[in-house]
């Protein structure tokens, strides 16, 4: 429900009179009235008024420029502002120039046609050539995905990530409902846990092929990769996807992916491994649809060693294979258009 500035100079000349200070007057609009609450500044002003005896919530009539006058100047002066520093806030606006914050988000939005982003959080900062080479590829594969008509179905992304005895809980998930006025829940910040299991994840349109993980200790090497391809993924593929010819293999271009003895596995095996540009986990399945999906429900809880690790995990693996919720693979054709019609730059989101 909107509260007009004359009803809420109103509630200040009633409060004026029962001898409340203008600090907890503001503190009140505030509380119901949210941005649209004037200032702190204003407020001072009209119990000056109302404390002198002028009883009228109506602006004093003015000889001088006409109100358009005023409202240019009021732009010109947010809009002197704004060319210093785009972080001002509505209420720190309104003080400044002593304005309601209504009228000062009035100017941002009507008069200047601004709008307030948050700042984008981006991998890379991609270079020109990094953007073109995104293009070129979303190009080449969505080209192949146009002609061949399985190709979406032989893709297997694999990428590895660390599941945790204790991930903390993303912002969101610790969202409350509060009633207006209440304050916000304190969370204190903390540090994923360092008792951690590697875990190599295979998956295709169908949902996870394989979740293989690395013994403790172990490094994720060259050697160790390909034998992870000839003997265990091999083996999944040929009891889960008995039907898949030639699978078409898609992974990121860390060292061991990248190495010469990984690529002649894959000569070895007949597979192809399909390109993926650097600095890209948003057009990398694993990274932008299932390794978010696997954590978020291990989040905020504490394994007490690793096998409840590894058993939790495995848990959230059968359920999302078992809702078909993983869609990340199936999704490619439109992230590379995607990829495509932005130039290079990266999907948000």
């Amino acid at each position: 429900m909107e509260v007009t500035i004359e009803e809420q100079r109103a509630f200040v000349k009633i409060m004026t009179l029962r001898h409340v200070k203008a600090a907890e007057i503001r503190q009140a609009l505030e509380e119901a009235c949210g941005d649209s609450a004037m200032a702190l500044r204003t407020v001072q002003k009209w119990v000056q008024r109302f404390q002198s005896g002028d009883g009228s919530i109506e602006d004093a009539t003015s000889s001088g420029r006409p109100p358009s006058a005023c409202v240019e100047e009021s732009v010109n002066k947010v809009r002197d502002l704004m060319a210093n520093d785009r972080r001002w806030t509505c209420t720190e606006i309104a003080e400044n120039l002593d304005l309601s914050k209504s009228s000062v988000h009035r100017i941002l939005t009507d008069h200047l046609g601004m709008r307030k982003l948050s700042a984008r959080w981006v991998p890379h900062n991609l270079t020109s050539d990094q953007k073109a080479n995104r293009v070129r590829i979303s190009r080449q594969l969505l080209r192949r995905h146009q002609q061949e008509e399985d190709f979406l179905d032989r893709v297997v992304a694999i990428d590895e990530t660390w599941v945790r005895s204790y991930e903390p809980e993303l912002k969101r998930q610790s969202a409350e409902w509060r009633r207006p006025g209440s304050p916000r829940p304190i969370k204190f910040r903390q540090k994923p846990s360092a008792v951690k299991l590697m875990l190599i994840a295979a998956y295709d349109t169908s949902g996870i092929v394989l979740s293989h993980y690395v013994p403790r200790g172990q490094t994720v090497t060259a050697a160790y990769y390909s034998n992870y391809l000839r003997v265990h993924l091999r083996q999944a593929l040929r009891r889960k996807r008995p039907n898949l010819r030639n699978p078409l293999i898609l992974h990121d271009n860390a060292a061991c992916h990248r190495a010469a003895v990984t690529q002649e596995t894959f000569e070895h095996l007949g597979w192809e491994c399909i390109p993926h540009p650097p600095y890209s986990p948003d057009m990398s399945p694993p990274d932008f649809d299932l390794f978010g999906k696997l954590k978020e429900p291990l989040r905020g809880k504490r394994f007490s060693d690793l096998d409840e690790v590894r058993n939790a995990a495995n848990s959230v693996i059968r359920d999302l294979n078992s809702s078909g919720t993983l869609n990340g693979v199936a999704s490619l054709p439109h992230r590379w258009e995607k990829v495509i019609s932005l130039r290079g730059d990266y999907i948000e989101g």
